[in-house]
């Protein structure tokens, strides 16, 4: 199989997982941890994600002062 066939099924198999999970991750959640909470927990996951991603393709953040505009 080549590699580019096996990454494309990895990701689709990735995808199906992430996805599945993630309704029984909100019904969990919702039950267990209050709303502001789960919110904040979200953004520090999602920022962080984003932070790596950056980090792993040698990219800068950008600068401060341009937060505002994203």
């Amino acid at each position: 199989m080549p590699a580019t066939r096996r990454r494309a099924y990895l990701a689709w198999i990735a995808v199906c997982l992430i996805w599945g999970t993630t309704y029984l991750g909100i019904r969990i959640a919702l039950e267990t941890i209050p709303p502001f909470l789960m919110a904040a927990f979200r953004w520090i996951v999602a920022g962080s994600l984003i932070i790596a991603i950056l980090t792993a393709r040698g990219e800068r953040m950008p600068p401060a002062r341009s937060w505002g505009a994203l």
